[in-house]
């Protein structure tokens, strides 16, 4: 018998950006799909960014690696 149940990672649902970047104060709820659009220097590579960070740092990186990308 195949079960059909499927297993859902758990994921971050909301971020909230404070002094990041060019974030003064930011908030965003985050869905299964989200899409992130706007204009140039709109801050929409700065989120990544922030969301790159926090993979990295869920990983166990140092804070300092976590930050450069190494």
């Amino acid at each position: 018998m195949v079960s059909t149940a499927c297993y859902r990672s758990p994921m971050i649902t909301f971020v909230r950006l404070e002094n990041w970047k060019s974030f003064e104060d930011a908030r965003l709820h985050i869905d299964p799909l989200t899409v992130v659009i706007g204009t140039n220097a709109s801050g929409k590579s700065n989120l990544i960014d922030a969301l790159t960070f926090l993979s990295r740092c869920g990983t166990g990186l140092l804070l300092t690696s976590a930050l450069s990308g190494r």
